[in-house]
């Protein structure tokens, strides 16, 4: 069965499935896609969807808001299901007595990927028989696994703000942010013999009273990040003296950390507290972390395993000499932290690292994983550094034309990472500027003519940002394909070949209408919404003279030789 580009919206079931429910005797398939879910309620789960016995749902493209039920999951509730599988939804402002957002219970198996699960509530209290979990509960030995997701703002009034597990969680790439408990757990509660593995993803800006960002409860559970990320979170955020562990609280089970960051929380509002461990210390296997306060650092040493504890001489390091403390877009589909210029953590992880599975960072494809040579500590990998000064600042000052290289800059890490065509030709400007710059060193000729073409396109690039389409003047895109040309003799094999491939998306990508050539840089999304259709143009930046001048906002200083 499939259901698509409908709203449901103010039903009620006397027990599961307020808005549908999908259950049988034998296999029960259903799609619903491109619809609103929304007012509906619930007596015994399941306040929008409830997804049952042998029942296989995908969920896609979808919005399921403001639902309620008296039991497990306002939202979602997966229990004894074959499968359930949630894409490119948003799940938010639904409640329940346990499981604001999510219940996957019995055994259930659900993957959500590109979702936003955010602003849920639990409503139960630490007196009550439900466990909380604001955002997802996990639990009856089921598995999660969420990819690319954003859970944000969920709040549980027992535990489990953003994720209460105790079966098997696999986290990637993903951002949680803003999730409260009154207990346990700000953003993840542990339990019982929960198995939790968390890789390139943030936890930020998450409290509750013990465990700010993950609580870990028992002695059969198990906790692993890597490539992680854990800021700005908060134990005891009322200070009233009985909670512990702003990043992280080990009360019990076993725990690991490679090449992740814990720096920034606190304790009673002030105290740093980064990891607390009550009966267990971190594995000593652990490696190449940042912690930042030496004093609740999980049993980690400064200087063993290639680990980072504090400033090295028994202070806490300022979190903001390590990383940009406000959580912002950086590029890719979650919000990030990024590493400020001088951090510790920048090119200090694990020198031996080679993982075919991980060559990106957590903003995905375009960002790749170790840049520089060497793999940075926590969630998001950046360049060394920044210089004040840079060959278009320079250039543009000795030709008196003003170049806003905020907007250049924003334009490369906040656009083009937003379609594929985009992402790769971000990836082969961090792969290839460096001999790019050498180009430019020995010609500077062409990195002048660079320059002006760049200068002439900037208002077609503003443009861009509305409507999706760059229009030229026959003449400029001549030029561009000549600079592109020339770049090219006196480039090597791979800079050769990357000039190919960037031509090749030039070409392919521009219409000639008359003395204007146009290029298409946006590509049609479907979203839903009051109108079923959007056209959201977030542009594939294929322009030559951009690529070819790409030094020109490269992050590292030019030869001081360089003068135009």
């Amino acid at each position: 069965m499939t259901i698509s580009d409908s709203t449901i919206s103010g039903n009620r079931a006397g027990f599961s499935g307020g808005g549908i429910a999908n259950e049988g005797y034998n296999e029960a398939v259903m799609s619903v896609i491109n619809c609103v879910i929304t007012g509906n309620h619930a007596t015994a789960g399941g306040g929008g969807i409830n997804n049952g016995s042998k029942g296989r749902m995908t969920i896609t493209d979808c919005e399921i808001t403001g639902n309620t039920t008296d039991s497990y999951g306002g939202g979602i509730q997966s229990v004894y299901a074959i499968e359930t599988v949630v894409r490119n939804s948003t799940i938010s402002d639904n409640s329940g007595f346990g499981a604001g957002g999510i219940d996957n219970a019995g055994g259930s198996p659900t993957v959500l990927v590109d979702s936003v699960i955010a602003n849920n509530t639990s409503t139960g209290t630490p007196s009550s028989l439900f466990p909380g979990a604001g955002g997802i509960n996990n639990s009856g030995g089921s598995s999660l696994e969420i990819l690319r997701c954003s859970i944000q703002g969920n709040r549980a009034n027992h535990h489990g703000g953003g994720l209460r597990n105790e079966g098997s969680l696999t986290i990637i790439d993903s951002t949680l942010a803003g999730n409260s408990a009154a207990r346990e757990g700000g953003a993840i509660l542990n339990w019982r013999q929960g198995q939790v593995l968390v890789t390139n993803s943030t936890l930020s800006g998450n409290e509750a009273r013990d465990g700010g960002g993950l609580f870990n409860q028992d002695a059969g559970g198990r906790i692993e990040f890597s490539h992680c990320t854990i800021t700005g979170n908060a134990a005891d955020p009322s200070n009233v003296g009985s909670g512990l562990g702003g990043g992280i609280r080990l009360n019990n089970g076993t725990a690991v950390l490679h090449n992740t960051l814990v720096a920034g929380t606190l304790r009673g509002g002030s105290a740093p507290d980064d990891i607390s461990n009550n009966n267990i210390s971190l594995e000593a296997a652990s490696s190449y972390n940042l912690i930042g306060d030496p004093n609740s650092a999980g049993g980690l040493s400064h200087g063993l395993n290639g680990n980072i504890v504090g400033n090295g001489n028994g202070s806490v390091v300022d979190i903001t000499k390590v990383l940009e403390t406000a959580l912002s877009n950086h590029g890719g589909p979650t919000l990030t932290h990024v590493l400020v210029a001088g951090s510790p953590a920048l090119n200090a992880g694990n020198p031996g690292f080679s993982n075919p599975d991980l060559p990106y960072d957590q903003r995905g494809e375009g960002f790749p994983r170790v840049l520089e040579g060497r793999l940075d500590i926590g969630a998001v990998e950046v360049e060394a550094t920044e210089p004040p000064d840079c060959l278009a600042e320079s250039a543009s000052r000795s030709m008196g034309i003003p170049l806003p290289l905020g907007v250049l800059r924003g334009f490369r890490d906040e656009v083009l990472s937003s379609t594929k065509d985009g992402r790769r030709l971000r990836q082969l400007y961090y792969s290839h500027s460096p001999e790019l710059i050498e180009v430019f060193a020995s010609h500077p000729e062409l990195a002048a003519r660079s320059l002006q073409a760049l200068l002439q396109s900037l208002p077609a690039i503003q443009t861009s940002r509305t409507n999706g389409l760059v229009s030229l003047d026959r003449r400029l895109h001549t030029e561009i394909g000549a600079l592109l040309r020339e770049c090219k003799t006196h480039a090597g094999p791979e800079l050769s070949a990357a000039i190919d491939e960037v031509a090749g998306l030039l070409h392919s990508r521009t219409r000639h209408r008359g003395p204007r050539a146009v290029i298409d840089l946006g590509e049609p999304v479907q979203t839903a919404s009051a109108a079923p259709k959007r056209t959201d143009f977030r542009g594939l930046w294929c322009l030559g003279s951009n690529v070819v001048a790409l030094s020109i906002f490269r992050r590292r200083r030019m030869r001081d030789s360089v003068m135009l």
